[in-house]
């Protein structure tokens, strides 16, 4: 809809709007950009790097959770552990292959 409201747009004489119409168009360009930008985001949303805040908030996150809940702590650290080894592996068996 969007799209076919561009079309429409981008055919209209511009030089016959008045002020506050003109107004309206520039607003609407801005929209159909910002709901273009949230469409890309959606279809292909960018990968973001994990960063040291991430890591350092992640420990501290799961500290907190050691002590409020001592069983959940434990599962998420085995599953981590379980991730990370698995990574590991994966590295090891991959040695003989350029670029891994």
């Amino acid at each position: 809809m969007i799209s076919v409201l561009d079309v429409l747009v981008a055919h209209f004489p511009q030089n016959e709007l008045t002020p506050q119409e003109q107004i309206a168009l520039r607003e609407f360009r801005q929209l159909s950009e910002q709901v273009k930008g949230a469409v890309a985001t959606i279809k292909w949303p960018e990968q973001k790097s994990i960063t040291q805040a991430d890591v350092d908030q992640l420990i501290e996150d799961l500290q907190s959770l050691a002590r409020s809940n001592p069983e959940a702590h434990r599962r998420l650290v085995d599953q981590l552990k379980r991730a990370i080894a698995a990574e590991d592996m994966r590295k090891v068996g991959n040695q003989d292959v350029p670029g891994v």
